[in-house]
């Protein structure tokens, strides 16, 4: 993983898991706040690569 900074970014959706932030035109951050084990973000953030690959629907 590799740090970035949300500050200035524009808080786009917040579920009760994770915040999205809008970093640029082309950039999405999620940050979990859940106490969540590291093994299950990082399937999470596979199935939404997958996701993408499929040529499903992105945030806007």
């Amino acid at each position: 993983m590799r740090e970035v900074s949300i500050e200035g970014a524009r808080l786009v959706c917040e579920t009760v898991m994770t915040l999205f932030y809008r970093l640029d035109e082309e950039t999405m951050v999620s940050l979990d706040i859940t106490p969540e084990p590291l093994v299950h973000i990082e399937r999470e953030k596979h199935n939404a690569c997958e996701a993408l690959l499929a040529g499903l629907p992105a945030f806007d």
